[in-house]
């Protein structure tokens, strides 16, 4: 009886023509991955800028970026170099009423302790964000056991200049809407809130800045952006950011003579892992996708709130 089936080179060609297919079935599929994660980045940045507007609502003022202190008045012994920022602020707004309830205000270093900083807010994590963990762990000097903060993908607007606060010579510029200290209202953004960034991405991914970062013992970028720090002024940076670079400004490679500024313009860009540019959210709650391309003086003027520019095409 007579057998039929593949010879070896018919096999080779089935499996080559395969293989082709894939090849090129695989870009589209990445392609449309992407465009979801980039529609879910989008969401996440629309009901941030929702839950703007109603703590504005409740409070008639955004909430302050980075609130930080050395003392509480009143207190007999008060707790020194405390924080709060400002997604922790929002909180009943973000759909994390418990959290918010359970929240200690009056010593916030209370909540790295009970471990509800650790805690992950899906909306704050953009799922093209590559980070190297969600939840930052580490041992602070002077601490004998660990701590833990979920990070987050999004930071907003403090403006030209938001880190490091102690040391830009002027001081940082207290132009954006999320500030240290200091508290913005919808009045205040005389530029127009459809002209002027609310929220922004940051983006984790830079290979020279991690390698420029561990040669010289600098903040690492895998630690930026946990989305409650507790103490210190460098907390800042961890949830407000600033226009002071260009959408997705990297570490260049050839290293400048100012090791703070390289770090601070670093850790303060808004940036993202989407192609070509970053999501933000406007203060008038709309989304939009920023070209990287775009030129800085608008870029810089999409920054500030009541500076008078003319915010031209973006």
């Amino acid at each position: 009886m007579k057998r039929h089936g593949f010879t070896l080179i018919e096999l080779l060609v089935v499996i080559a023509i395969i293989a082709v297919l894939v090849a090129l079935l695989l870009p589209a599929v990445q392609s449309a991955r992407e465009a979801a994660r980039r529609s879910q980045c989008a969401n996440n940045l629309k009901q941030l800028g929702i839950a703007a507007h109603n703590y504005h609502e409740s409070f008639t003022t955004f909430a302050p970026g980075f609130l930080n202190w050395n003392a509480l008045p009143g207190q007999a012994n008060p707790p020194a170099n405390r924080a709060v920022s400002l997604f922790a602020l929002m909180l009943s707004q973000l759909d994390q009423p418990s959290l918010y309830e359970n929240w200690n205000w009056n010593d916030p270093w209370l909540n790295v302790t009970n471990g509800r900083t650790a805690t992950i807010i899906p909306g704050l994590v953009c799922p093209s964000d590559v980070m190297a963990f969600t939840v930052y762990e580490t041992t602070p000097t002077n601490i004998p056991f660990l701590t833990r903060y979920g990070m987050a993908s999004y930071g907003g607007n403090a403006g030209s200049w938001s880190y490091h606060p102690s040391r830009f010579p002027t001081g940082v510029t207290p132009d954006g809407v999320f500030l240290r200290n200091a508290i913005v209202r919808e009045r205040d953004v005389t530029d127009g809130t459809s002209n002027t960034l609310l929220f922004g991405e940051r983006s984790h991914t830079d290979s020279a800045y991690k390698q420029w970062a561990t040669t010289n013992a600098r903040t690492s970028l895998d630690s930026v952006g946990i989305w409650a720090p507790s103490t210190g002024l460098p907390g800042v940076g961890d949830v407000t950011m600033s226009t002071a670079v260009a959408i997705n400004y990297l570490h260049p490679s050839a290293t400048a003579a100012s090791i703070n500024q390289l770090e601070d313009y670093r850790l303060s860009a808004f940036g993202s892992m989407h192609n070509g540019g970053a999501n933000f959210c406007l203060a008038d709650g709309t989304v939009r996708f920023i070209s990287q391309t775009i030129s800085m003086p608008v870029f810089q003027g999409l920054g500030t709130r009541s500076n008078g520019e003319v915010a031209g095409e973006f």
